[in-house]
């Protein structure tokens, strides 16, 4: 069952053409894996809890060392059976099996799908948007006038905009550095990226939005990576559950 859904992205093939990306996490009773979908099937309308069939996959590992499915012209979506949905445990049944409550001291690297409670101890302020190349999604360096990106050479004159909250957060246990993206950025401080982008383009900035979520309690869901630059785990946020103060 498709148990967490990211937005569509849209991209410039070398042909000229545009193309669409769309990842999906699925779930059995045996774990979960992230599926990377494209163009039509990235379109396809799906919802949480839909069952889902991948006949042939390409499997590969990502930059985490985890694996991840590719829908490839080698493979075949499927709509399962009716026996094979019927086997399928329900979408709560595997939201209570896959997301495990654990405490910060207890965290292991290669832990998925992880409950976290902690309450915000600091918030990064320094760097709320980085400038991205609309076509490869790498950052770009800053430009009065137009863009080149130094990793696909795609020229452009407006960037697209990642929004990041770079936080830490502490239980009884411990802390640990956690960022939001984009979309749970939004839901964490509680403004769209247009906002921020207009307030910050017009000569102001959030900083006092920000350090209002200090002592903040949120209740998150995330994987487990290894920051090898600061030597310690750090949480990568998919779902926030609940925050309050």
């Amino acid at each position: 069952r498709i148990i967490e859904m990211y937005d569509v992205r849209e991209f410039d093939r070398d042909s000229g053409e545009s193309g669409h990306v769309r990842n999906i996490e699925i779930a059995d009773d045996t774990g979960t894996i992230r599926v990377a979908l494209w163009d039509k099937d990235a379109l396809k309308e799906r919802n949480i809890g839909d069952g889902i069939k991948l006949q042939n996959p390409r499997l590969a590992l990502n930059m985490d060392n985890r694996l991840e499915a590719n829908v490839s012209s080698a493979t075949t979506l499927l709509e399962p059976s009716e026996s094979e949905l019927e086997a399928l445990p329900s979408i709560e049944e595997l939201m209570e099996a896959i997301y495990v409550s654990k405490q910060i001291e207890s965290l292991l690297e290669d832990d998925t799908n992880i409950s976290v409670t902690g309450t915000i101890r600091e918030v990064n302020t320094d760097r709320v948007l980085r400038k991205r190349c609309p076509n490869c999604n790498q950052s770009v360096e800053e430009s009065i006038d137009e863009y080149i990106c130094d990793n696909c050479g795609h020229t452009f004159d407006e960037p697209d905009y990642l929004l990041m909250v770079p936080t830490r957060i502490e239980d009884d246990t411990g802390d640990i550095q956690v960022t939001f993206f984009d979309k749970l950025a939004e839901e964490l401080i509680g403004m769209k990226k247009e906002e921020v982008i207009s307030l910050i383009e017009a000569g102001y900035g959030i900083e006092d939005k920000l350090e209002d979520l200090t002592g903040l309690t949120i209740e998150i869901i995330a994987d487990v990576s290894f920051d090898e630059f600061n030597e310690e785990n750090r949480l990568r946020p998919k779902k926030i559950l609940n925050k309050y103060f």
